[in-house]
């Protein structure tokens, strides 16, 4: 088989399974109902996890078991998003509702902090370095410059947008609060 068929299949492989593990069985909208959905969820971690460790074995298939341990890395922790109940107990313990604006922010906030710490030591759990995520020591100052102005940025595009869309007399004073 040539190159070319070979990347176009791998390419192939990888888009129908990225489909599976984030709109089949997402965490947003599952496609199917709480028994089905948390089965087919946990057979596809099972199956990812499993010819990951398997294809590790194999010098040829190395490149090939990091992605596929990515991908299990990533269903892992959407599933434990979507199942753990810790955004629910969090609004309840401040009282804030889901429908609020904070509501809606800190069920978010949630939602990043189960992904990324799941993702992070699963990757350590794999005997990766966090290099392998780019996630390097850096430029604080740097970092911290570049955030700060696409903070900025992001909240008057965001104000210029909403206005495009019918809001109207937004400004940062009334956002704010």
């Amino acid at each position: 088989m040539d190159k070319s068929r070979k990347s176009g299949l791998a390419f192939l492989f990888y888009l129908i399974l990225g489909f599976v593990v984030f709109v089949v069985f997402s965490h947003i909208r599952p496609l199917f109902s709480w028994p089905v959905n948390l089965a087919g969820t946990l057979l596809v971690i099972l199956i990812l996890l499993l010819t990951s460790l398997k294809l590790k074995e194999m010098e040829r298939y190395l490149r090939h078991s990091k992605a596929l341990y990515a991908f299990f890395s990533a269903s892992v922790a959407l599933c434990l998003d979507f199942y753990l109940p810790t955004g629910r107990w969090l609004l309840e313990a401040l009282h804030i509702g889901i429908d609020t604006p904070m509501g809606i922010a800190l069920d978010k906030f949630d939602s990043g902090m189960i992904i990324i710490v799941t993702i992070l030591l699963l990757t350590r759990l794999s005997d990766e370095n966090l290099a392998s995520l780019y996630l390097t020591k850096g430029d604080i100052k740097q970092g911290l410059t570049i955030g700060i102005i696409a903070f900025l940025i992001s909240v008057f595009g965001s104000i210029y947008v909403a206005n495009l869309f019918g809001a109207q007399n937004l400004t940062p004073e009334r956002i704010y609060p």
